[in-house]
This record gives C-alpha cells, sequence and structure tokens, in this order.
C-alpha cells in the first residue's frame, strides 16, 4: 500500500537539512525502474521496503554503524536538491559476463555501499570490507508496479548461519531505515529501488518548492505543465464538481479534482489552475473576503470582483512549505479553519496556513488508477462494463485531459454495478485484501487468501431488512453471521440468533457492515484474521473495515484425467453450453453380475440446488453458472451430498467416488481417510449394497436398458474375459475387462 500511495502522491517532501548555491536538478518525471536502463552516473535513490517509511537513500556522516539509510529528507518536487549526501555516483562494472554496479556517495566519495557478510546486521563501515559490486534485479509487485532490487552476484558466508545464496540488500530498523544484507529466493521482501537522474547545477536553489508551468495557450494547457497534489496542514485540497468551497481530506482521495498546476505572472503573482476546469477557471477568491470561516476560495472564471491571482509567501525555516495571500488584500491567508473540512481564509500565517505540494508523475499515477480499477472490476458501486471500456479508453490517451476524464467516469458520470440482494457475493477487504471464508470446525467467519473460483464456502447472501440494515447468510453452512465483543472472531448462528449489520456505502465499492453495538467486521492487519471492531477507529473508504462485494455468479469445477467428478451446491447451476460436461444422478440397480448405479442424465444441464450429480465431461476446468432464480426442487437420487465437509463415524459404510486400477466408480471408504469433501456427492450404505467394495457406473440408453460398467462381487460367470488391450485373461483379478460378447465388467475382491 505504501508503494501505491508512493506511485499516486508523487515524491514526498521534507525539510532540506542545508542551503548551498551548488546543487542538483532533478526531472520528477524521468524515472529509472528498470536494470537495463540503469546506466553509469550520478541518481537520487528513492528507497521502499515492508513496514518501513520509503525515503531517499542518504549517507549519514556520523554513524559509522548505520551509515547508509533513507528517509524524507530532501524534496525533489521543485525539481531541484542541495544536499549531496543523498545524491550518488552509480559506476557499471563488467564482471564474468555481468554487468555489475557500485554505488558511491557524492558528498564523501571514499564512502560506497559495501560487500558485507553481517546479513541481517547493519552494512558498518569498516577498512576491511571492500565496494560492493551488486546485481540489479527487476522486480514486479502484485499491481504491477516495477522497480529494482539489488543483491550480491557470488555466495558470501555469513558469521552466523549457512551460506547465503542470494544476499539482498534489505533494511534494518522501522523508525531510521538502514541498509543490511539478507539471503532470499527472490526479490519481494528486500529493498526496492526507484532511480532519478540527477545533473549538477550552479544555479541558485529555486524560489519555489515547485515547478512552474508555462501559461496555458488557445484554451489549452502548455505542454510542460507540470501537475501537484496540494496539501493545506497536511491534508488534500481536492476541487469537487457542485461544491461552494473546496474540501479537505486527511487521505488522498486522487479523484478528478485532484491535479493542480502553478504559472507565474509578470508581475510575480501566481496563477494557480485544477485540471478538473480546465484553463477557463482559476483558483480565486471575491474580494475581501472575511477571516471567520464563511469566505471560501474556489475554483472561479474571470469576473469583476474576483481575484484570480495569489501572492506567495515563504516559510521561514523550510524549503517545502508556503503559504498564499489574496493579491491585492492584506493577510488574507487560504486556511483550514478550525478543522471544518474546507478551505477558508484566516488573517495569519501558521501551520494551518501553510502548503506543501506531491509531485504528480502522470505515467505511474495512470497505471495505479488502472490496476486498481483492474483489480474490483465486477464488484458493487465500481464501473459496469460499458462505462469501464470509456474508463480505460480515457486512460489509454496518456494525458492529463484523459486522466481527468476516466476519474469523473470512475467518480461522477459512470454507470456502476448494483446490489441485488438475489445473488451471492465473495468479499473481500479493500485494504488488506483477506476474503470471507468460514471455519467449519468453528463456525465463525476466517479469511482466506486465495479468491478460489471454485470454493462454494467463499459464498455469501444477503436478506435485507428496514432502514439498510441486512442479515447476512452463508448458504454451505445454512447459517447466518452473528456479533460478538471488539477483537473477537464472528461467530455464524441459527436465523434466529442472526446479527443485523447497517451496510455503510463509503463509495467506489467500499463498504461497510457495523452491528447493533457500533462494531464493524474488520480484518486484523496483513496477516490477521477476521473480527469484530469499534467503527471510529480505521472505518472508511480504503482501510481495514471496507469490503468489495464481488456477485458471485459462476463457480468453476475441475474434471481430471479420470473424466468424472462430483458435486453438491447450495443453489442451483447451469452447465456450460457447447462443452461435453454432463450431469447424472443415480440410482442402485440390479446388473448382470452384481450392482451397478445407474446414471440419468439431468434435463438441459440445469442442477437444481442440493442436488447430488456425477459429472463426466474432458479433462479440463468448466465454470458453472449460478441460477439464483431456479427454485426447482431437489432430483431424487441415491447419492447423498455434503456442503461443508463431512467426517464418516466409524463402522458406518459409505462409498466417495474413486479412480481404483484405471476404474471409476464409487468405493468403500477405508479407515484412515474418513473425510468427504464440501458441495461432493457420495453414494450412502443401504441394504442393496450390503458386502459390496465398489460400484461402478452404467449409463441409461434410449431403450432404458443399461449399458457401461458393472460390480462383480462373486461367483464368476462362465464366461471369456479379455483385457482394455484384446488379450484373452484366464483368471481375472481386480479391474475392467471386456466380455466376449462386448460387455464391460469390473471384478472386486
Amino acid at each position: 500500500m505504501k508503494k501505491l500511495l508512493h506511485l499516486l502522491a508523487g515524491l514526498l517532501f521534507a525539510v532540506l537539512p542545508s542551503k548551498a548555491q551548488n546543487g542538483y536538478t532533478v526531472d520528477p518525471n524521468s524515472v529509472i525502474n528498470d536494470p537495463t536502463a540503469l546506466k553509469s552516473g550520478e541518481y537520487l535513490i528513492y528507497c521502499e521496503a515492508s513496514g518501513k517509511t520509503p525515503g531517499f537513500l542518504f549517507y549519514k556522516n556520523d554513524d559509522n554503524d548505520r551509515p547508509f539509510r533513507f528517509n524524507n529528507g530532501i524534496s525533489i518536487t521543485a525539481g531541484y536538491v542541495s544536499n549531496a549526501y543523498y545524491v550518488w555516483t552509480v559506476a557499471e562494472v563488467e564482471e564474468n559476463g555481468k554487468t555489475l554496479y557500485t554505488f558511491t556517495n557524492k558528498q564523501d566519495n571514499s564512502k560506497y555501499l559495501l560487500k558485507d557478510n553481517m546479513w541481517n546486521r547493519n552494512m558498518a563501515i569498516s577498512a576491511d570490507k571492500e565496494i560492493a559490486k551488486l546485481e540489479a534485479v527487476p522486480y514486479t509487485d502484485e499491481i504491477g508496479v516495477k522497480t529494482i532490487a539489488l543483491k550480491l552476484p557470488e555466495q558470501i558466508t555469513p558469521a552466523e548461519g549457512e551460506a547465503n545464496a542470494d544476499p539482498y540488500i534489505f533494511c534494518n530498523t522501522a523508525g531510521d531505515p538502514n541498509l543490511s544484507y539478507w539471503g532470499s529466493d527472490n526479490p519481494k521482501g528486500a529493498v526496492h529501488f526507484t532511480f532519478y537522474p540527477v545533473s549538477e547545477t550552479s544555479s541558485p536553489a529555486p524560489r519555489y518548492p515547485f515547478l512552474l508551468s508555462e501559461a496555458p495557450k488557445d484554451g489549452q494547457f502548455a505542454e510542460k505543465t507540470y501537475w501537484y497534489f496540494l496539501k493545506l496542514n497536511n491534508k488534500y485540497a481536492t476541487y469537487k464538481e457542485g461544491s461552494t468551497s473546496i474540501p479537505l481530506t486527511s487521505t488522498n482521495p486522487v479523484n478528478y479534482g485532484s491535479f493542480w498546476a502553478f504559472v507565474e505572472n509578470g508581475d510575480g503573482t501566481l496563477t494557480i489552475y485544477n485540471a478538473a476546469t480546465g484553463t477557463s477557471k482559476f483558483f480565486a477568491a471575491a474580494a475581501n473576503p472575511n477571516t471567520s470561516g464563511t469566505s471560501y476560495p474556489n475554483l472561479m472564471e474571470k469576473a469583476t470582483g474576483v481575484t484570480t491571482t495569489w501572492d506567495y509567501v515563504p516559510v521561514s525555516n523550510s524549503d517545502t512549505k508556503f503559504c498564499l495571500n489574496l493579491t491585492g488584500e492584506t493577510n488574507k491567508y487560504p486556511n483550514d479553519y478550525a478543522g471544518n473540512g474546507s478551505i477558508a481564509f484566516w488573517n495569519a500565517t501558521g501551520e494551518g496556513s501553510m502548503f506543501i505540494v506531491e509531485y504528480v508523475n502522470l505515467e505511474s499515477t495512470i497505471a495505479a488508477i488502472r490496476t486498481n480499477q483492474e483489480a474490483i472490476t465486477g464488484a458493487v458501486g465500481t464501473l459496469a462494463s460499458e462505462s469501464y471500456a470509456n474508463f480505460t479508453a480515457a486512460l489509454d490517451k496518456g494525458t492529463m485531459e484523459g486522466l481527468v476524464e476516466a476519474l469523473k467516469i470512475r467518480d461522477l458520470t459512470g454507470t456502476t454495478v448494483q446490489f441485488d440482494p438475489s445473488k451471492y457475493y465473495r468479499l473481500q477487504n479493500v485494504k488488506f485484501g483477506g476474503i470471507f471464508g468460514i471455519n467449519p470446525e468453528s463456525m465463525s467467519l476466517k479469511k482466506e487468501t486465495a479468491m478460489d473460483p471454485s470454493n462454494a464456502n467463499l459464498l455469501f447472501k444477503f436478506e435485507e431488512g428496514a432502514n439498510g440494515k441486512v442479515k447476512i447468510y452463508h448458504p454451505n453452512a445454512k447459517l447466518y453471521i452473528g456479533t460478538a465483543g471488539s477483537g473477537e472472531s464472528v461467530p455464524l448462528k441459527e436465523e434466529s440468533e442472526a446479527s443485523e449489520y447497517t451496510k455503510l456505502d463509503w463509495g467506489t465499492g467500499n463498504f461497510g457492515f457495523m452491528d447493533a453495538s457500533n462494531l464493524d467486521i474488520v480484518q486484523f492487519g496483513k496477516n490477521g484474521n477476521i473480527g469484530l471492531y469499534r467503527n471510529s477507529d480505521g472505518a472508511g473508504k480504503g482501510g481495514d473495515h471496507a469490503w468489495y462485494l464481488i456477485p458471485a455468479e459462476e463457480i468453476d469445477v475441475n474434471i481430471t484425467a479420470a473424466g468424472y467428478a462430483t458435486v453438491n451446491y447450495p443453489f442451483a447451476v447451469q452447465l456450460p453450453e457447447n462443452s461435453s460436461l454432463k450431469a447424472y444422478t443415480g440410482e442402485i440397480q440390479e446388473g448382470t453380475d452384481g450392482k451397478v448405479l445407474l446414471l440419468t442424465e439431468v434435463p438441459e444441464g440445469k442442477i437444481p440446488a442440493e442436488t447430488p450429480v456425477v459429472l463426466e465431461g474432458a479433462q479440463g476446468n468448466y465454470t458453472l453458472t449460478i441460477d439464483s432464480e431456479n427454485t426447482e426442487p431437489s432430483i431424487p437420487s441415491a447419492l447423498a451430498g455434503t456442503l461443508l465437509p463431512k467426517t464418516i463415524e466409524e463402522g458406518t459404510t459409505v462409498y466417495g467416488l474413486g479412480y481404483v486400477k484405471d476404474v471409476i466408480g464409487f468405493y468403500k471408504m477405508n479407515d484412515t481417510n474418513r473425510t468427504i469433501g464440501a458441495n461432493k456427492a457420495y453414494l450412502p450404505s443401504s441394504p442393496v449394497l450390503q458386502g459390496v467394495r465398489g460400484v461402478t457406473f452404467s449409463f441409461g440408453d434410449n431403450s432404458g436398458e443399461t449399458t457401461g460398467i458393472e460390480d462383480v462381487t462373486s461367483n464368476l460367470a462362465k464366461e471369456e474375459y479379455y483385457d482394455l488391450q484384446g488379450r484373452r485373461v484366464m483368471n481375472p483379478t481386480e479391474g475392467i475387462y471386456v466380455t466376449k460378447s462386448g460387455k464391460k465388467v469390473l471384478f472386486t475382491k
């Protein structure tokens, strides 16, 4: 998540440690995240690691034990840095047919990243340690973001433990991360690096902590327009259509009104644009605004009595913070007035009047927004198919105008997937990705990590009540979600004890579920389970209290090489058209030489709810359609079915689908494995099966007679038997054989 925020929010934004006449220019758009593009030169190096605050790599000259760290001690939003401790000289080295890299600090070229055998320690400076020649390894995370990991290309022997085959650069110390080595078979947990080329300059530090855009021309933004997220008192300022003020939020909504640009006028004042309103409107205010919290700047057209320019007011001892004063007015500063949620005016500078900016990398922002939407396509509250197509077409333009168009479709004009209580749903946590499942032993909610399309235990249904309240039903367990105390797991209960939850709509497909005690269903951290927690902590869009509701309109089933499977669902399903898949119910009959299970095909491939069936088809994965409108009763059958896993008591005989010596059938369960999986069919014991070890299949033909494989349990008939290769067998053992008359028979012990 921190990586995603980095992409959406640009690069941060802290006070430069020192001012210097000589500095370094950097283009925030020039990003190297592919090893093939990394060449010798000077760079700022952005570092990200799981559980650590991201930042730029620097040499800390007063700590030889932990000298190589990263933090937010510089900002590149103005395209300029002055602190050479953050600048690194990267040199390519060819060795053993590989391109390797060395890293030397610009401020002190005697300091370099070291080859170290102290894994999971610190890359401490020592005279006996040589410069590290590191291999650059490409890494792409789960949302498609590309970065570079670094590792030593050869084995090293750590001070403790086994030789380390893949010594990647990791980091220690969450509060003040420093580099170290750790062995890993992949770069996922390593530090992930992004490189920004710099050029040394003798020009003084710029006046502004942002890049100035060229003035618009002919109603269009100039090619050199630099976009920023704008924060006031550490809250994001975002234009909203129809609002009389500019809202402020503690988290970045990244919507159509999030993007701001600055143009310097000939008189030294600033004109500020928002991408959502184009070049015809400006960040402006009516003349002589009051400072009592009831006058608001907004995006306005030029008009009499409207001031559209601002005086830039620097903040002492800060290279990143600034204030704005309405041109022509005295002490009229935009302010987070009393934390009222919108920009108003105040008569003094101070924290509440201080702005900072975060640079918007257009390419990365478009990629992240596209990936986020792809991940939740089809969820309730997200874009329906036609609007989603328009959304992606707008993003494909690769421009700020296209990005704003896409976000307006997403946030304003697009048609969204509607909630339908007649459907089944899978629920996934917005922040951590955990999925609603159940623990059949404790009968409580359980976090699943994989969105398995074949797992019916992931499906839930909502029963609507009054005032937006719902009961949440689990069809496999035939139970409802109950409630418990804060911090406890969520139990499953009978309907009489079901809890009513208020369904909270937080926008963009984010939903919460709050019980009568104001406890929300949450996921307790990335590796935590699902439970209940008070609504006030972490509730809202994007948090661990928020869930995606993904309509479950299909369920998958796999047919193995044996050609058969069994299923039993709590809902009706439709077999796919134009496929080899067929479904059968079963009836025990007396065959010529033993017991057979007469299989009768389910008409039109429509399997009613709780109808256990045998599936026959070519090997492969099949997608069945869930038919929530099919209320037909189950079809009578000799087969029984499970919804949850079922353990068979000792002494009870049942037959499960098996593949024994190349023969498929229902075979007596052994004494060691007595559990039948969820949503399976099996053959229960009955008097007619007394003494039978296995029952194989026979298919009803058009004459009503049975053909196929029969079970031979005693008294071999006076017949000639042949194996499946056509060779005569004088003393048949277990297996399938063909008689002289062409009948297939199964011999069992």
